[in-house]
């Protein structure tokens, strides 16, 4: 980007400044904003009338009142004064919605003509991906700038019409919000499934036989039993008894027989397509279910290594990789393990109906750099986002699953297995569950000795708590909130202490649920799945410049404000804060 003296560039983080200087040169001046810089003033004017809603006047366009952060004056200064010695700003901020609202409010600070600020993006912090953005400036977007003060304008409302009357209500410290409080709903209703939950016992029938091979082989009984005691599951699972008497009859008569033939032998192929990279949310949960970690230090843990230039960014809920990236996962993937482990063709993913196919899926900034060794917490990351990178462009995996239908004095049994007949993607992205039996070789009409037959107690269980892997995986699919926002809302159940955390699993309080019984009968919508998904759709909408956000503010405060009006007369049950 030619331009006579030095050029300004503002980047978020100070973490980069140096990366970027180096591959920027001299004529370059490389400053950080350390984020946000300004925001909605936290009360009203001082002496002036009372504000509703601070900083925001909904009777005058949604017109707001913005003010410099504390502790952000001296960086306000700082680049006040060194945009005054030049003529260009370059803002490199992040490349979501957040990013382009904190470029235009350097924009506004700043000060100057529109004409001399650029606005760049890069998805990697490589000199390629730098010169390349640096080549192409754009102006700020204004509709992505919309949409992000949209939703904080939205918040500020729920905060601020709805919290004080909430904390009247159930006591001091008590909030609401668009995606904490359906997000709270979650684990509530969970809770109380499990706490409504009354195991029942039940008797399963398994006989061990020994194969013409010699192998031990273990079946499940799925049929055999027609009195009212038992209870055939759905599909060709075991059958279930609701009597111990009537698993032992059946012990007994398979027992006496002495002997099981085998009637049926089918196999089958499954492929199984390679996953897709990592999106946000798909990186937190497979960091919580393979690393044991939570959300908050997911997000932390990829920040660093986004920053110091080893993966792409690592807010996106794309699954697209850009041609030259697949290029280099293919040479990767032919060097490593041959060229059997590639596709013919690049392999495509299709990303969700609202993601923002300009962004890249979370890659390897270098996949020919590998994890540097040891058990820091950093390298395992990058290490995960490696493999599923890799695994994302590998040949499919092929699996053979074999079904073995039995039977025994007219006792019908099962058994199945499954082996692994082409390892594809599996190489470089194992999975994680538990793997199934291997089958030895069988034919139908052969005969197997028994060996033992016995009955097996069991006992129906209560639906899993939510951890916060399956609550992030619950969320995104029900399309409330953004993946960029969960660890900021997982962080916030904890602090109201809505939600504990036992183990791994999130448990809800008395406190958590009172607030839900409440915010049920007052205000239904902000619990409401469905209606919280299509906030978030409008706000899609408002960033791709189909819709009005001042209109979306006016309903949503308008059909609020209704609620309100009823509110107060409420009564309230449940334990106070």
């Amino acid at each position: 980007m030619a331009s006579p003296g030095r050029v300004l560039v503002v980047v978020e983080s100070p973490a980069k400044c140096r990366t970027i200087q180096k591959y920027l040169g001299p004529a370059y001046v490389v400053q950080a904003s350390l984020g946000h810089v300004r925001d909605l003033p936290a009360k009203g004017k001082r002496g002036g009338p009372r504000e509703e809603l601070p900083g925001l006047d909904p009777r005058s366009g949604w017109a707001a009142r913005w003010e410099v952060l504390d502790g952000k004056r001296d960086t306000v200064a700082r680049l006040r004064k060194l945009a005054g010695r030049t003529r260009v700003v370059v803002l490199a901020t992040d490349q979501d919605r957040e990013g382009e609202a904190i470029a235009w409010h350097l924009s506004e600070l700043l000060g100057g003509r529109r004409e001399r600020f650029r606005r760049v993006t890069f998805n990697e912090i490589t000199r390629s991906a730098i010169e390349r953005a640096f080549a192409r400036p754009r102006r700020i977007d204004g509709r992505l700038v919309d949409a992000q003060n949209a939703r904080r304008f939205l918040d500020r409302v729920v905060g601020y019409r709805v919290s004080p009357l909430l904390g009247r209500r159930l006591g001091a410290g008590l909030s609401a919000g668009r995606v904490q409080s359906p997000a709270l709903r979650l684990v509530v209703d969970r809770e109380r499934e499990i706490r409504a939950f009354k195991p029942q016992p039940y008797w399963e029938v398994v006989v061990a036989a020994r194969s013409s091979a010699g192998e031990l082989v273990e079946l499940e009984v799925v049929d055999g039993d027609a009195s009212a005691a038992a209870a055939r599951a759905s599909g060709d699972r075991a059958l279930r008894f609701r009597e111990e008497a009537a698993a032992s009859r059946v012990v007994e008569r398979v027992r006496e027989a002495g002997r099981v033939v085998v009637r049926s032998v089918r196999s089958a192929e499954e492929v199984r397509k390679p996953p897709a990279p990592f999106t946000t949310s798909t990186l937190q949960q497979a960091a919580s279910t393979r690393l044991k970690l939570g959300v908050a230090e997911t997000m932390e843990v990829a920040q660093k290594l986004y920053e110091a230039g080893r993966i792409t960014y690592m807010r996106t809920d794309s699954t697209a990789l850009s041609a030259e990236a697949v290029e280099a996962l293919r040479g990767e993937i032919a060097a490593k393990w041959g060229e059997e482990a590639l596709p013919p063709v690049p392999v495509t993913h299709t990303s969700a109906a609202q993601a923002q196919e300009a962004h890249e899926a979370i890659r390897p900034a270098d996949v020919a750099r590998s994890v540097a060794g040891g058990s820091d917490v950093a390298e395992r990351v990058y290490d995960l986002v490696r493999r599923r990178a890799l695994a994302s462009q590998m040949s499919d995996v092929v699996l053979r699953r074999t079904r073995v239908g039995a039977e025994s004095a007219g006792v019908g049994l099962r058994t199945r297995g499954t082996v692994v007949a082409r390892s594809g993607w599996y190489a470089a992205w194992p999975p994680d569950e538990e793997e199934e039996r291997l089958l030895p070789p069988m034919e139908e009409g052969e005969e197997m000795a028994i060996e033992a037959v016995r009955p097996v107690r069991k006992r129906t269980k209560a639906p899993k708590h939510f951890t916060e892997a399956s609550l992030v995986r619950e969320l995104e699919k029900r399309g409330i909130g953004r993946p960029s926002t969960y660890a900021a809302t997982l962080k916030t159940l904890a602090l109201r202490e809505y939600v504990v955390a036992r183990r791994r699993d999130l448990l809800a309080t008395e406190k958590g649920c009172s607030v839900v019984d409440w915010l049920g009968r007052a205000f239904p919508e902000l619990l409401d799945y469905g209606f919280t998904a299509r906030l978030e759709a409008q706000l899609d909408r408002i960033a791709a410049g189909g819709a009005d956000w001042k209109r979306l503010l006016d309903v949503f405060d308008s059909g609020l404000r209704k609620r309100l009006s009823a509110a107060p007369g409420l009564a309230v049950e449940g334990v106070r804060a």
